[in-house]
């Protein structure tokens, strides 16, 4: 059986006494949202107080606070935010989990609800946690694999800079790197609802398994292809008539390692292929041969640098 609702009054006393629970201390933060300056005011005034008495000290003894550390944490926030309550509960209760990839590094995730996300290398995703959220939404960038628990009630939004994709439960791989000039969806299982910029009504489209759009972020255009299988988990890295600048950055990601480009005619080519489980120096041999190069002098086409540190 739920207790009561407390009014403003009961969680002002708790709030003043430094009784406050941390439940209690959002109800506070949720009643008081919508009144007036004046008493925003007088309440902003007395986070300073919690502040002031949270640090007091002097040169004989070190002052205990009657108020938890937690909310003095909260009266900073408050303080440098003004009194945005929303913004603050957020800050407070749901902070940002993110979850990422250096280069060369694949890592798997669960979320709370038990989807799962598998990360290519240099990728990141972040969330604020569920909860009571109408949607289960997420930000990305890079690539990675995605298989969404379903759920009708809470669809699972991804949103890449201009990329916006919305689930049910289904499984697809997307393709968001910031400095590639595309962005690409391909769809395992399920449908997937897919658009870019900001207006979903203005344009949108649905991709069913075995489809796949590619956009192109220089011009704005997209067209649909069949999907193609996703073989990066399986540590296959593939190249479909792949022009050469985008072959060294995405082996660059891979491998973890800085690529020059020594041997200017390479910059003009496309590759094609699959290389499974190659080091780099097979794989720089494995390209020298596709494109008719000695395979022996590998530093005139490709040099290998240590990543930089960032």
């Amino acid at each position: 059986m739920q207790q009561p609702e407390k009014d403003k009054a009961k969680l002002t006393e708790l709030f003043l006494s430094g009784q406050i629970s941390r439940d209690e201390f959002e109800a506070f933060l949720e009643k008081f949202s919508d009144d007036s300056p004046e008493i925003n005011d007088t309440l902003e005034n007395h986070f300073g107080e919690i502040l002031e008495d949270y640090h007091r000290d002097d040169s004989k003894s070190r002052k205990i606070s009657l108020y938890p550390s937690w909310l003095a944490v909260a009266a900073s926030v408050i303080l440098v935010l003004g009194f945005g309550f929303w913004m603050v509960r957020d800050q407070i209760s749901s902070p940002y989990i993110t979850f990422q990839t250096s280069y060369g590094e694949q890592s798997s995730y669960t979320l709370e609800d038990s989807s799962t996300i598998t990360l290519n290398a240099g990728s990141e995703l972040s969330y604020v946690p569920f909860g009571k959220q109408d949607e289960r939404k997420v930000s990305f960038k890079g690539e990675a694999y995605f298989q969404i628990a379903k759920d009708s009630i809470k669809p699972f939004l991804i949103q890449s800079n201009a990329l916006n994709i919305r689930v049910v439960g289904t499984a697809f791989n997307v393709e968001a790197y910031p400095d590639e000039d595309f962005f690409r969806v391909a769809v395992s299982e399920g449908t997937v609802k897919v658009w870019f910029g900001e207006d979903e009504g203005a344009f949108h489209e649905y991709l069913t398994k075995g489809q796949s759009i590619l956009f192109d972020k220089a011009n704005g255009t997209y067209h649909l292809e069949e999907a193609k299988p996703v073989l990066w988990k399986e540590q296959v890295l593939v190249f479909d008539n792949t022009p050469f600048d985008q072959v060294i950055r995405k082996l660059e990601r891979w491998y973890g390692l800085d690529l020059e480009v020594v041997d200017p005619e390479l910059k003009a080519l496309k590759l094609n292929g699959q290389f499974v489980n190659k080091d780099i120096h097979e794989m720089i041999r494995a390209i020298a041969y596709l494109v008719n190069k000695d395979t022996v002098n590998n530093k005139h086409l490709i040099k290998i640098n240590p990543m930089p540190m960032k």
